[in-house]
């Protein structure tokens, strides 16, 4: 079997960037190769977007720094679009049009909605401790 193809939600992207720890593990095993990862224009754009929380605090440095190495690792797909599977926050579907788009293995995500989902397709939706457990 090939390398696990992933999606990232933005929560695991802005963990990664702002903390040390398990979600800083899953971004360095796509920046090693060690996984493919996925993305839509739609995720970017979320990213863009959340990365200019004042309450972040990063540095124009550090967004820049992710964004550059995303477009350099992640694969951009289309998005397939119209799922409505989360309907408490229908924005989340984005991340599971991702998913069915990249024919990903695992969406990562700390996200209680897209949590509840637990599988959708063929990619099954984790948090990132548990990722790093199905890749030992």
């Amino acid at each position: 079997m090939g390398k696990k193809k992933v999606v990232l939600d933005t929560n695991v992207l802005i963990s990664a960037v702002g903390f040390s720890g398990n979600e800083r593990e899953v971004l360095r095993k796509c920046i090693n190769g060690e996984v493919s990862l996925f993305l839509t224009e739609a995720i970017l754009k979320e990213l863009e977007r959340v990365l200019e929380y004042p309450k972040l605090n990063f540095t124009q440095a550090q967004k820049d720094a992710l964004k550059l190495i995303l477009v350099e690792v992640g694969c951009l797909v289309p998005a397939t679009k119209g799922l409505n599977i989360i309907t408490e926050d229908p924005e989340d579907n984005r991340f599971l049009e991702a998913a069915i788009a990249a024919e990903a293995d695992f969406l990562i995500t700390g996200n209680k909605h897209l949590l509840k989902v637990k599988e959708f397709g063929k990619t099954k939706i984790v948090r990132a401790p548990q990722f790093l457990r199905f890749c030992r």
